[in-house]
């Protein structure tokens, strides 16, 4: 019975699915005839298929259809916003298509496309086993030979004593006295009451083992912008000359399109009455910015180095040109979360905090109380990110990344926990540990309850010997009759549930 609430209990909690659980089983493939339903796994490069609005995209594909498309990434990167698909740009599998239908060339095997890979990485990193599990799983594995061991011994010895009938009874009492269920339910009952309590909170984590392996962090690596800053309600200072309402609606248009939340933010900022008409052509380049012809005009968003420029302001900068003349900048600044500054307070009495973000340094004041200079690091790619994690690796440390999950997938990967800040709750498939962006400051109430949890485990071990001891001692000197002992033994299992929930329970309300 406890090894089924177990399984419930985690199979209720637990979002270790694998990816073809993400996916349909078939979809529609172009033909001479018309369209063929074939299964995603038998779909071959060059294939033709027809994608409806709503549908998952099943492979790394390309755009076929002439019109420009809307595309939801959300499962991929993390990011809730749209982006702009023109023709003959590539799809990455896991979007979901937004426009009400879509023609797609496919590019790879399901097998081999990116999320595919991104998966299999994360993967990699998964945690089998907790170290008191191993200990608790160690000792149960002889538990039942040593209780063998002494049945058998007390069972000769009332034999050669007494009667057969007192050897049966010792026998049987001894039997069914004792109990590994107390001990092997230790662990699952107090790191699932964890998961079920950090779940109400927000924080969501992969497997209830990876628990464990936080007591072991010393460096935690921390994005800035959506992660440590809200991607909302930014303050935006325009540097340059007025906008006409023509261009304003055209840049608004394009930053719309975009999936990076300071082109959210632009276009939330301009909210021009003109509604510009779609792009021609539009290309959001990861990492450096939108280039797209839009009503004849050729417009660059993005940084200094992308528009062609020199970057002499102060701030989170997006610079605009059009036919490539300079027409200025947006100075971004953007806010806290909630609670930041307690959170990290908390955070830096245990480890090591570090900040790598890929925005300018202005904001490094702000952090300075909290991360050592030499562990603070702007205008960072991604592909840095993933190097300064690996590199804090490379000193047998472990390493916990907290990222937005848009820039910050690779960096996640290479960590040794993956801890992605989500808004609206979107799934990231590099992830270990998924945090609602609103519960952020709850980061040093898991930990907390990571390490309280093992004192929980240990007591709950104790308790589950001491009650052995106790009832085999009193069932060898024959003074434990099978009856008791079948009454006895069950509520081992039960003492040892009331005490995790309990304590689990006080460390919460302590914390």
């Amino acid at each position: 019975t406890g090894q089924w609430i177990q399984n419930k209990v985690f199979a209720h909690l637990n979002f270790d699915n694998k990816i073809d659980d993400f996916f349909p089983l078939a979809t529609q493939v172009k033909t001479d005839s018309g369209l063929e339903s074939t299964q995603i796994k038998d779909l071959k490069p060059e294939q033709l298929i027809y994608i409806k609005k709503g549908d998952i995209i099943p492979c790394d594909s390309s755009l076929i259809s002439p019109d420009s498309v809307e595309l939801d990434q959300a499962f991929i990167t993390g990011e809730q916003y749209a982006i702009h698909i023109a023709q003959n740009d590539s799809i990455y599998a896991g979007s979901k298509l937004l426009s009400p239908s879509a023609t797609l060339r496919v590019e790879k095997l399901a097998s081999q496309s990116y999320l595919t890979d991104l998966w299999i990485q994360a993967d990699q990193h998964k945690i089998h086993t907790t170290q008191i599990q191993t200990i608790t799983d160690y000792i149960s594995k002889y538990f039942a030979l040593g209780i063998l061991i002494i049945a058998a011994t007390s069972s000769t010895y009332w034999l050669m004593n007494d009667s057969w009938q007192k050897a049966l009874e010792v026998t049987s009492s001894i039997l069914i006295v004792a109990c590994p269920c107390a001990l092997a339910l230790s662990v699952p009952y107090t790191y699932g009451a964890i998961l079920r309590m950090m779940s109400k909170q927000g924080i969501f984590l992969k497997h209830f083992n990876i628990l464990d392996k936080l007591l072991k962090l010393k460096h935690l690596v921390f994005d800035k912008t959506g992660t440590l800053t809200k991607t909302e309600n930014q303050r935006l200072t325009w540097q340059g000359e007025p906008l006409t309402p023509e261009e304003r609606g055209e840049i608004s248009k394009l930053c719309s399109l975009s999936n990076h939340p300071l082109s959210i933010s632009i276009s939330q900022y301009l909210s021009s009455d003109i509604s510009a008409n779609d792009p021609s052509t539009f290309h959001d380049q990861q990492g450096k910015g939108i280039e797209a012809t839009i009503n004849g005009n050729i417009y660059k968003i993005g940084s200094a180095r992308w528009v062609g420029c020199n970057d002499s302001l102060q701030g989170s900068t997006v610079f605009i040109s059009k036919n490539q003349d300079l027409l200025g900048s947006f100075v971004i600044k953007n806010k806290l979360r909630t609670n930041v500054d307690t959170t990290l307070s908390n955070l830096n009495k245990d480890y090591i905090l570090h900040l790598i973000s890929g925005d300018k340094d202005t904001d490094k004041p702000i952090f300075e109380p909290w991360f050592a200079p030499e562990h603070i690091h702007f205008e960072q790619s991604p592909e840095d990110k993933a190097h300064y994690v690996t590199e804090l690796k490379q000193n047998a440390h472990k390493v916990a990344m907290v990222g937005d999950g848009l820039n910050d997938s690779i960096a996640l990967i290479q960590s040794d926990i993956a801890i992605a800040v989500s808004e609206k709750n979107q799934f990231s498939p590099s992830a270990d540990i998924i945090i609602d962006g609103n519960s952020i400051d709850k980061l040093p109430l898991l930990f907390h309850l990571a390490k309280k949890g093992r004192q929980v485990v240990l007591l709950a071990i104790v308790l589950s010997f001491l009650y052995n001891t106790i009832g085999l001692s009193f069932a060898v000197y024959g003074l434990l009759s099978p009856l008791v002992s079948a009454i006895l033994m069950p509520l081992s299992s039960v003492s040892v549930i009331v005490l995790t929930l309990i304590g689990v329970y006080i460390q919460f309300r302590n914390s």
